[in-house]
């Protein structure tokens, strides 16, 4: 038999106790982040110019896991809300941002050439892509354009914008 002394104390953590620390996180390291014109995240937190849609893709489905969390425990406090509409947000603003490329989707349909593929780096304050002479074929780039559209437009259907 082990001596009682030798027992640690158990930590009863709820799980509104473990949500709300995940909440944390979340607020702390991903939404003090998000621009607030475009709703579009940056690649580091240092960054306040530049947005990359992959990296917005992975700060909005935090933000909607969480969200997804907060609803299970039927949540009353606002937080559920605060966090599915910053991946609305989010998602928005790429929507918004690819939007935008219309013309080069329009070429990439006829050609399918790599200088044609819808950019995947943006500006954070106006969501407008940011082009420089030398990014013809550059790993920023999406080449596979169709598949990203349609999977931001599945989210789009499923968060009912």
């Amino acid at each position: 038999m082990t001596p009682i002394s030798q027992f640690q104390p158990v930590l009863v953590r709820t799980a509104y106790d473990k949500v709300d620390s995940v909440y944390y996180l979340v607020q702390k390291l991903i939404l003090d982040h998000q621009s607030v014109t475009s709703g579009l995240f940056p690649r580091y937190s240092k960054n306040h110019e530049i947005g990359f849609v992959k990296d917005s893709i992975y700060c909005a489905l935090a933000c909607w896991a969480c969200s997804i969390a907060y609803k299970r425990l039927d949540d009353d406090r606002g937080r559920q809300t605060e966090l599915r509409q910053s991946a609305v947000k989010a998602m928005r603003g790429i929507m918004f941002a690819w939007m935008q490329q219309l013309d080069n989707l329009n070429q990439f349909k006829k050609n399918n050439l790599p200088e044609f593929a819808l950019h995947a780096r943006f500006d954070l304050h106006t969501g407008m892509a940011l082009t420089t002479p030398n990014e013809k074929v550059s790993s920023h780039f999406i080449r596979t354009t169709f598949d990203n559209l349609l999977g931001l437009l599945c989210i789009a259907v499923h968060c009912k914008i």
